[in-house]
């Protein structure tokens, strides 16, 4: 029994590990075709965040404390973010404004989860639901998008 979690532990590892690899240097890539080009820092950003976000998921994993629970909470919350400015702008156009929004909801959302617990000692609290809130909006509201590019685009 101990021997499987132990295998199961090191796949989880390297799998992680080959992971963040693979996501940095396609992030790389994409932007060193085009510096300027605001989709490629967009991906080189969703690259970065989604890196963080699986050493969070790693060092959740492996050490099973509260800190890193919440780095892991925050993380994803950016990594959802920046994942739906970048899809956004590559179905509708880069629209700075809204990027820029997307950013910060991520952002506030993320920051509430600590705040929440270590400040008001509620875990299951409001910071939650809003974050399930925002993960179904990103679902949804992606969906939608994409539908609505899909109709656009004519069929040759």
């Amino acid at each position: 029994m101990v021997f499987n979690l132990y295998i199961y532990s090191m796949f989880y590892f390297f799998s992680g590990i080959s992971a963040v690899l693979t996501n940095l240097t396609m992030g790389l890539i994409t932007f060193k075709k085009g510096r300027k080009k605001p989709i490629n820092i967009l991906y080189l950003l969703f690259s970065i965040f989604f890196t963080l976000y699986i050493v969070a998921r790693l060092f959740t994993f492996s050490t099973n404390s509260q800190v890193a629970y919440y780095f892991d909470y925050f993380m994803s919350d950016l990594f959802k973010a920046s994942g739906f400015a970048w899809f956004y702008s590559l179905c509708r156009g880069y629209d700075k404004r809204k990027v820029s929004i997307l950013y910060t909801t991520g952002l506030l959302i993320g920051i509430g989860a600590p705040i929440n617990y270590f400040f008001f000692k509620n875990l299951l609290g409001i910071w939650l639901n809003v974050h399930i809130l925002f993960g179904l909006f990103i679902i949804f509201y992606g969906l939608f998008v994409l539908a609505k590019a899909s109709i656009m685009v004519p069929i040759i």
